[in-house]
């Protein structure tokens, strides 16, 4: 039901959006953002109002939510249960503080998610602009991932997003809170500080393409990986049990052609903009420092394909192609080559057939 809610006002939205007249009065401006943001409060709250058999994690949280911190330790105690994901693990125990039910602290969890995905879209873009971003990313079936599924991760995710945002602005500090929130939410918060790197070593669209092309190689053809659990790093039982991809894995691993698929939108897009966009200098600029954090995710999903849960690597970076489809929507001036593209995404988020969708 969701996706044909998400699917009719995107509709609405678009027919809007394409009226060249409507884009340059502001009272029809103003109507389309209230009506992308009313569909993001309305889906959000769709999502955490789930029962617990919607999701493969959600009633996971619960139960823990349920029993660990019902026993009534502690706030340090609580945290010692855990060694990981301190900030997550806080907000678990505050939760139960103010006498939330498991439903409640789902609900207040895929909020606060869902709140980080807002803060970001708001951040990047202009309010016009960023209502093509609102539908996209409700469009998108990996944004009911990390909202109703893989929270924790969500949660370092959103929070990375933002941190991402901060570095392009040159906002050193703020890049640095919100990469370490990142962080503190879950061991994928790691992923914030690509940024940084891509600077320091000055990383340049050609050279992380082939980076891109070696680590689909290297990843899905060769056996480097098998060789990990052997390092002392990786000498503890939780290491092997991520590193190898064992019988008890339910998740298709290694090689997924229709996943290379999926991860070459946002290089198609660019080879786009090289070969049609004439006026390709300044406001390229925000697509381009996108896209070269899209594809360092990437080739780090393709270095750990056979890896379990290896799907937490790709969605760290296939939940950026709304956003590069969003920038390159609002960039170019071609009404039907918009159309062509807003039309073919959301109709491949709403219809691609994934196990990760679970709303």
């Amino acid at each position: 039901m969701v996706k044909f809610f998400v699917f009719a006002l995107f509709l609405v939205v678009l027919v809007l959006h394409l009226d060249r007249n409507a884009q340059t009065k502001e009272n029809l401006v103003w109507i389309k953002y209230i009506i992308s943001v009313l569909l993001w409060m309305i889906i959000t709250v769709m999502v955490g109002a789930r029962p617990e058999s919607v999701g493969a994690d959600t009633w996971v949280y619960m139960w823990r939510f349920e029993t660990e911190v019902s026993q009534g330790v502690g706030f340090w105690e609580f945290l010692s249960l855990s060694k990981y994901n301190p900030l997550f693990n806080t907000i678990t125990w505050s939760s139960f503080q103010l006498n939330l039910s498991s439903s409640g602290y789902i609900f207040i969890i895929t909020l606060l998610i869902s709140g980080l995905f807002f803060v970001f879209g708001r951040k990047l873009f202009r309010r016009s602009e960023s209502i093509i971003y609102f539908v996209l990313m409700l469009s998108f079936p990996f944004f009911y991932s990390v909202t109703g599924n893989v929270i924790r991760a969500g949660l370092a995710i959103g929070c990375a997003l933002i941190s991402f945002e901060h570095f392009r602005r040159g906002q050193l500090k703020l890049f640095l809170t919100w990469a370490t929130f990142s962080l503190l939410f879950h061991g994928t918060g790691i992923l914030a500080f690509v940024p940084l790197i891509i600077e320091k070593l000055k990383l340049k669209t050609r050279l992380l393409t082939v980076l891109w092309l070696s680590t689909i190689f290297i990843g899905h053809f060769t056996s480097w990986f098998s060789y990990l659990p052997e390092l002392p790093m990786f000498a503890y039982e939780k290491a092997h049990r991520y590193l190898i991809a064992g019988e008890e894995n339910i998740e298709s691993t290694g090689f997924r052609f229709d996943f290379l698929l999926f991860s070459l939108i946002p290089i198609i897009l660019y080879w786009f903009i090289r070969q049609f966009e004439t006026d390709r200098a300044e406001k390229w600029k925000p697509y381009l420092y996108y896209l070269h954090i899209y594809m360092v995710l990437n080739s780090v999903y393709n270095l750990f394909s056979t890896a379990n849960y290896s799907d937490r690597f790709a969605l760290s970076s296939w939940i950026l192609i709304p956003v590069l489809i969003s920038l390159y929507f609002n960039n170019t001036h071609q009404s039907h080559r918009k159309l062509l593209v807003m039309l073919s995404a959301v109709t491949f988020f709403l219809f691609y057939p994934n196990r990760y969708f679970y709303i």
